[in-house]
Parts: structure tokens; C-alpha cells; sequence
């Protein structure tokens, strides 16, 4: 299966509309524990849209992107959504965007 071809099945298993799966990747482990590999799923924000986790307002621009990536582990598998999220200017200050897979709260 191509990069291109994976990409879109992933998109498609994942909802994720509005997203480019940017590269897979195989992450060993590190440690000698025993820690499985991990597959690492690198996406780029196509959206044009970034929503304030406080108040839900929805946002055209961003004001810059964070410095660290964040990620977001699916519960079946080994696997890691991988995105720099944006920040945005709400609520009276910043505040870093939500993602639609997200549950408020939940780190």
C-alpha cells in the first residue's frame, strides 16, 4: 500500500476530515523495559478553522504554533496521532486549540 493510499485509509478510520496524514513512522523503543515500538501518525492541520477548548468559538488564524508536539494515542493499538497544535487569542488571553477527537479535560 502506497504512503498516499495509507494516508486516505487512515483519514477515513480515523474521521479525521480537515487533516494530511504527513508520514508513518515506526518509533523503537528506547528503554530496555520492554516497551513495544509504536507507530507514529504525523499530520498537518488543513482545517482553516481552530476552536477555543474554553469556550467552543470557533477561529480563522491562529497566532502561532506551539513549540512541542503533541500527542494523542489511539486505545485499540500502539499507535500515536502526531500534531503541532496552534494557539489562539480567546477567553482573554491563549489558549491552545482543541482537536475534534479530543474530550475537554482530558490530557
Amino acid at each position: 500500500m502506497g504512503h498516499q493510499e495509507q494516508g486516505q485509509t487512515l483519514r477515513e478510520t480515523w474521521a479525521l476530515q480537515g487533516f494530511e496524514v504527513e508520514s508513518v513512522e515506526i518509533e523503537e523503543s528506547t528503554d530496555r523495559g520492554g516497551r513495544p515500538a509504536v507507530k507514529l501518525v504525523r499530520l498537518h492541520d488543513v482545517r482553516g478553522v481552530h476552536v477555543c477548548p474554553q469556550c467552543g468559538k470557533r477561529h480563522r488564524e491562529g497566532l502561532f504554533e506551539e513549540s512541542m508536539e503533541r500527542r494523542w494515542r489511539d486505545r485499540s493499538l500502539e499507535t500515536y496521532v502526531v500534531l503541532t497544535p496552534l494557539r489562539i487569542a480567546c477567553c482573554g488571553g491563549t489558549r491552545v486549540e482543541q482537536m475534534p477527537w479530543e474530550v475537554p479535560g482530558h490530557r
